[in-house]
């Protein structure tokens, strides 16, 4: 996958259509190192041959495909700081605003961004435009450190 040279520098609309999603934060910005961003990571099944063949061609093109702890993803991001009332997710129908909580890890979803390729670095970011929740994985916490109420009779360390 090149970059036709007359998208150099400019926004080209990008889709991507039932793809699994991991650490959304679209609800609630994520805060890292003073920033906020909406986001999300959109995931790869690297034993799947056409999530394979997708994320290679991703990667090659210049996205920023990256693995961690065995996941591979592409993460997806709008500036909470500069668009702090974004809020363009929606549900089945492409219409509807979605009302019914946070995305979980595995939500499937349809994505709409922008992917802006910069000459001068020869990168691609994206721009997270638009959510479709297709299938809806409701967020649940995690266990954190466990059930705190409970008396320890020593230190296990």
């Amino acid at each position: 996958m090149a970059i036709d040279p007359k998208f150099e520098d400019n926004y080209v609309p990008v889709s991507f259509h039932n793809k699994k999603v991991q650490w959304a934060k679209l609800f609630t910005p994520d805060d890292y190192k003073g920033k906020k961003t909406w986001t999300l990571q959109l995931i790869y099944d690297m034993d799947n041959a056409k999530d394979k063949a997708e994320a290679s061609a991703l990667k090659k093109a210049g996205f920023n495909v990256r693995e961690k702890n065995g996941v591979t993803f592409l993460e997806i991001k709008r500036s909470a700081d500069k668009y702090p009332d974004w809020n363009e997710v929606y549900g089945p129908d492409g219409k509807t605003k979605w009302t019914e909580g946070d995305l979980g890890n595995g939500t499937l979803v349809n994505v709409n961004a922008s992917a802006r390729h910069w000459s001068v670095c020869e990168t691609i970011t994206l721009y997270l435009d638009e959510v479709q929740v297709v299938s809806h994985v409701p967020y649940q916490k995690s266990g954190g450190f466990g059930d705190l109420t409970q008396e320890q009779n020593e230190i296990p360390f």
